[in-house]
């Protein structure tokens, strides 16, 4: 008895008979460049099934990471009294901004003075808030990550009874507009 062909031969046998089975088998071409109707799938010109290669488009990028977290406590801020908090934050983006606003104005006579300070930008003066506007706190952060950063928060003016703020403070990104906000519920009490 001859000998069978070899174990290549075998299992390209048996790889092309499972793509049959399976109804994956390519057009077979002929040595002349044509290709068996046979096995072209139905809507498939002569043509397209003897290309041998295809072009793909694979885009790579980095998709933007903005996160902040802000604990400040939950106890009142009463006029004159300095409370410290803290933030953390992640960024693979330059130049973002630590920005604030105020859900709602103050009443006349009354502000919020925010300052945050991070070893991610210089800066970090104090601003002040009274209306809806948005302040920037710091400007053109660099990228990284950082917790346990902190937040001043004061009330300067007079106030007579409590009212309630939500004062969210926000890390955006200016150019694309990615932002990540954090909303912080505020109790001012008069003294």
């Amino acid at each position: 008895m001859p000998p069978g062909p070899p174990p290549v031969f075998r299992a390209i046998a048996a790889l092309t008979a499972a793509a049959w089975i399976f109804g994956a088998a390519p057009a077979l071409a002929r040595q002349d460049g044509a290709v068996s109707n046979q096995a072209r799938p139905e809507g498939v010109t002569p043509a397209q099934a003897r290309q041998v290669g295809a072009a793909h488009t694979v885009s790579v990028g980095i998709q933007g990471i903005l996160a902040l977290s802000v604990d400040t406590g939950a106890e009142p801020l009463e006029p004159g009294v300095g409370r410290t908090g803290s933030f953390a934050l992640t960024s693979n983006r330059d130049a973002t901004n630590l920005v604030a606003r105020l859900d709602e104005a103050l009443p006349t006579g009354l502000m919020l003075l925010v300052q945050a300070e991070t070893d991610l930008a210089s800066g970090g003066r104090e601003e002040h808030l009274g209306g809806v506007e948005e302040v920037v706190l710091l400007a053109s952060l660099a990228r990284g990550v950082r917790r346990g950063q902190a937040l001043h928060l004061r009330v300067q003016g007079h106030l007579d009874g409590e009212l309630r703020r939500t004062l969210s403070v926000g890390l955006v990104d200016p150019v694309s507009g990615q932002a990540s906000w954090q909303a912080i519920p505020l109790t001012i009490r008069g003294n």
